[in-house]
């Protein structure tokens, strides 16, 4: 049988109470007001045509359109590797 004394229950009471004071300091920091919103979907948006233009420039530099332009230069490749790198971090 494990036996707990009165300071471990204590250490425990004081490391919950201590836990629930962080989770109320965080969210009293934070909120969302309308700036923060917009701010979040304008990112998100970003993001999304980042990885579209991205991943496009790998797949012009590999295959490419073949019947107007054909294959992109090299170059296309690397650009959208980065874009999707920089993207993704």
């Amino acid at each position: 049988m494990e036996s707990t004394t009165i300071a471990d229950e204590t250490a425990v009471a004081n490391d919950n109470e201590m836990e629930d004071t962080d989770a109320d300091k965080l969210a009293e920091e934070f909120q969302w007001t309308a700036a923060t919103i917009v701010q979040s979907i304008a990112v998100f948006c970003l993001a999304g045509c980042a990885e579209i233009l991205g991943g496009w420039l790998v797949w012009a530099a590999v295959r490419g359109d073949s019947s107007t332009t054909g294959k992109k230069p090299w170059w296309y490749a690397l650009l959208g590797s980065v874009v999707l790198v920089i993207c993704e971090f």
